[in-house]
């Protein structure tokens, strides 16, 4: 459902969460690298899948196909039907974290501290800042930098940032992050991304978090609760979050329905053929 609001995107509306826009990411460089598509001719899903298992472990390579079906599925979203894509700067800096982390963990592998004692540390963040040097924060700046620009210039498809869109203001989606977190749980960034995608109130919610994919569900379709004393937990964090929209948006119309659908990336389709680079 669209809301006809002030400030509010009028087109269809889509919201990547950070692991939606890092599968994405992470397929793009495996796809130049093995010249995969969109940088040869059409290959089927299946094709791609089967390709990027001969070079990586299964379990990455699927993470790295539902970046292709996300990728794929966003760009016949803005060039069919207009629709607007949205995310957080919170969720890009969340990108930025793992990243900066996972470039620590590189090192310290490669300086022959195991995994496993890694793990052992009283302050694995202190051990990770220690790690880090001006090299890897250059080089986790120029790869995420610019993301968002080339994937308007190279795929046409223009994320906007919730942050950006004016109304609400980021006061109120402060406050209705807090009023999601304390009737449910969630993970801080989660509750803010939460918030961002109703503050726009989204159509889509694009995540491969299985956690956030089952709260978002739960919250919109209190039918798939058989549980009487679940049940009623679920309908009080329903009604909060509802009651909030009602407050944030000026808006007694609001109801449940207006809650984004959860969307897992295996849900967006197999068909990748037209997939392609303007």
């Amino acid at each position: 459902m669209v809301m006809e609001m002030p400030g509010l995107p009028q087109s269809p509306s889509i919201f990547l969460d950070a692991n939606s826009i890092h599968n994405v990411a992470s397929y793009l460089i495996q796809a130049d690298r093995l010249h995969l598509p969109p940088f040869q001719p059409r290959a089927s899903l299946e094709v791609v899948r089967g390709e990027l298992r001969n070079h990586l472990p299964h379990n990455l390579a699927d993470n790295l196909i539902n970046g292709l079906r996300t990728l794929s599925y966003l760009q016949n979203q803005v060039e069919q039907n207009d629709a607007r894509i949205f995310t957080s700067r919170l969720a890009i800096a969340e990108l930025w974290y793992g990243r900066l982390d996972g470039q620590a963990h590189i090192r310290m592998s490669l300086e022959g501290i195991p995994y496993r004692q890694r793990q052992r540390q009283s302050d694995i963040s202190a051990l990770v800042l220690a790690r880090l040097t001006q090299t890897d924060y250059e080089t986790v700046s120029n790869e995420l930098s610019n993301l968002i620009q080339v994937w308007y210039s190279s795929y046409g498809i223009e994320v906007n940032f919730v942050e950006d869109n004016g109304a609400p203001n980021p006061r109120d989606v402060s406050i209705l992050a807090l009023e999601i977190q304390k009737v449910t749980f969630l993970d801080v960034i989660d509750c803010a991304l939460l918030s961002g995608s109703l503050s726009i109130l989204a159509n889509e919610f694009i995540t491969s978090d299985n956690h956030l994919f089952y709260v978002i569900n739960n919250l919109k379709r209190l039918a798939n609760i058989t549980d009487p004393d679940e049940r009623v937990l679920w309908l009080s964090a329903q009604q909060a979050i509802v009651d909030a929209l009602r407050r944030l948006h000026l808006s007694e119309t609001i109801t449940a329905e207006d809650i984004c659908e959860p969307r897992r990336p295996n849900s967006l389709g197999d068909n990748i053929s037209g997939l392609h680079i303007l």
